[in-house]
């Protein structure tokens, strides 16, 4: 509840704007929201006031709240994160689990684009299944189920889950 523009450091002066909605936030409290372990991540990765579900943060050095500004200022983070490389693509060495829907870059050693092709999920016959690709919010939603179960069965069994991992300032989707 503090003012963004009236915090100490220069670097916590930024906003962070939530791609569905129109409450203010500094950047670094909603990343502290979005990266808590404290709630199921649909939860966490709503709005804490409204629970507008919103896929990333854009951080701004000015607050936006006007739709077509919001557009344009949306539009401009997603061309500047194409221009950078894809971490978990790592220029052909890795894959994307966000496929089509990920901002970053997919480009490969020697400077071409990677295409992103169909993916097939083979189960235990050696059956393959077209799956296609994953939307952001498909594969969040996907990873926190599989983690609630794992915790569930991990618990029922007297396994202590207990970690600390944090998520890297390079996700934009905190």
């Amino acid at each position: 509840m503090e003012v963004v523009l009236c915090k100490v450091s220069l670097s916590d002066r930024r906003f962070g704007i939530l791609s569905h909605c129109d409450h203010c936030f500094c950047l670094g409290c909603i990343r502290k929201w979005r990266g808590s372990t404290h709630a199921r991540k649909i939860t966490i990765r709503a709005c804490p006031l409204c629970r507008t579900v919103s896929h990333f943060v854009i951080p701004s050095q000015v607050w936006v709240d006007e739709e077509e500004e919001k557009k344009k200022l949306i539009d401009e983070y997603k061309s500047n994160l194409s221009k950078q490389h894809c971490k978990h693509f790592n220029r052909g060495k890795g894959t994307c689990p966000f496929g089509n829907s990920c901002f970053y870059k997919h480009e490969y050693e020697d400077g071409t684009k990677a295409t992103i092709v169909p993916r097939v999920a083979v189960n235990d016959q050696g059956e393959g299944k077209f799956v296609g690709d994953h939307t952001l919010w498909e594969f969040i939603e996907e990873r926190d189920a599989r983690e609630e179960e794992d915790d569930r069965v991990g618990l029922s069994r007297g396994v202590d889950w207990t970690s600390s991992s944090s998520e890297s300032d390079h996700d934009p989707f905190l």
